[in-house]
Formats: structure tokens, C-alpha cells, sequence
């Protein structure tokens, strides 16, 4: 396995808190405590991931390091008389040091899925872009 990890609290310009608790071949998982949305703040909500890292030599035999990662959160709801689930997915590369050791932050595009009964489809998707950087 890699020397790169994103292990360790992540927050985004929202406030938002990502805790990347274990970190293995692959694959990693933590808590998500949200500072938007529906869900009870404070409480924190399950999250799994995949990596994949790649170091590569260019044709002026310079090495280079890619690190790319997906998040996944199930949501578990807590708004008064409702449960609307909702899934949120971030998709996002590494942003590491000059020395490609440690990672500076994750820049990320999510998807965020809700359920809806309309046959508007789209009605149930938002998007945007967030940028994490370490906590503590």
C-alpha cells in the first residue's frame, strides 16, 4: 500500500466534517457529520470509499503521482414527519504536496439522489463541488 492516505478529518467550505477512520487497500470508511440539509446535526452518518493511485513516469522521466476517490454516504434522515432517503456520492481527485507525499486536499463533484414520487426525474438530483481540507 501506498505512503498517501487520506485518513484523518476532512472539512469542506460548508463546515461539513468527513472522518476517515480506516484506511486500507482500496477501500476506506468513516463518519460524515454534515453542517446542510435534513439530517440532525451533530449526528453522523456512515461513509465507504474506493482509491486508486498511480504513479507514472512522463517522456522527460518525471514521475507523477494520481490519486482519485469516491465517497459514499446513505443518509439517514431526521426531519420532522418525514423520512426522505437520500444517497450522496463525491467524486474527486487528490490535491498532493510538491513532493507528492502528503495530500492537501480533496476536490470533489457530488451527486446527491433523493426519492421522489414525480415523474420528473430530475426533481430528485442536485449537484455541486466541494474542496476539502485537513481539520485538525
Amino acid at each position: 500500500m501506498s505512503e498517501l492516505t487520506i485518513k484523518g478529518k476532512w472539512q469542506n467550505e460548508l463546515g461539513s466534517i468527513m472522518n476517515i477512520t480506516e484506511f486500507g487497500e482500496k477501500t476506506f470508511s468513516g463518519v460524515y457529520y454534515t453542517s446542510v440539509g435534513e439530517v440532525k446535526k451533530g449526528e453522523g452518518n456512515p461513509l465507504h470509499g474506493t482509491y486508486h493511485i498511480e504513479t507514472w513516469m512522463d517522456e522527460k522521466k518525471v514521475k507523477h503521482t494520481s490519486f482519485l476517490a469516491t465517497i459514499v454516504v446513505q443518509w439517514v434522515n431526521r426531519k420532522e414527519k418525514s423520512s426522505n432517503p437520500s444517497c450522496t456520492t463525491w467524486n474527486g481527485k487528490c490535491d498532493l504536496s510538491d513532493d507528492e507525499k502528503t495530500v492537501k486536499g480533496i476536490d470533489t463533484t457530488w451527486l446527491l439522489r433523493r426519492f421522489t414520487t414525480s415523474f420528473k426525474n430530475w426533481d430528485g438530483i442536485i449537484m455541486g463541488k466541494d474542496y476539502f481540507v485537513k481539520y485538525e
